[in-house]
């Protein structure tokens, strides 16, 4: 799995893509609105150890189910999901005893979340939760 790389895809960024693919850490991924932020987090579902689990994606409503143990969810655009929800999803669970009782949580976003959160637009502490690894497409 944590072979495949995207060099031809993603050439500039396929050692990030590496990274997130063998790594179970949130991602987030910056770029403009046609940069490929979907397509990018599919892959990296696809590649990732994850990959036999459900990819869930988020547009602007929230799943009405609780999200499946060992999920991975694409928000595809961030800042257009309610703060307390996804504050939910990056707190760790106190009874999670390994990391594939919780979601992998990859987050897409057109604007520059670091400049948000300077003007007290975007909550720091879901930032740091959110950009572990961050590849800008």
């Amino acid at each position: 799995m944590c072979e495949v790389l995207m060099r031809d895809v993603y050439p500039r960024v396929a050692d990030d893509i590496q990274c997130a693919i063998c790594s179970d850490a949130n991602v987030l991924i910056s770029g403009g609105t046609t940069a490929g932020r979907s397509d990018l987090a599919r892959r990296i579902h696809a590649g990732s150890a994850r990959a036999s689990g459900p990819l869930i994606v988020v547009a602007s409503s929230l799943p009405d189910a609780p999200c499946p143990s060992g999920a991975t969810i694409f928000v595809e655009e961030i800042t257009d999901v309610s703060t307390t929800w996804l504050m939910n999803l990056v707190e760790p669970a106190p009874d999670a005893a390994d990391a594939g009782s919780r979601v992998r949580l990859i987050s897409g976003t057109r604007h520059d979340l670091f400049e948000q959160v300077a003007l007290n637009r975007f909550e720091p502490t879901l930032f740091y939760r959110l950009n572990v690894i961050h590849i800008l497409v």
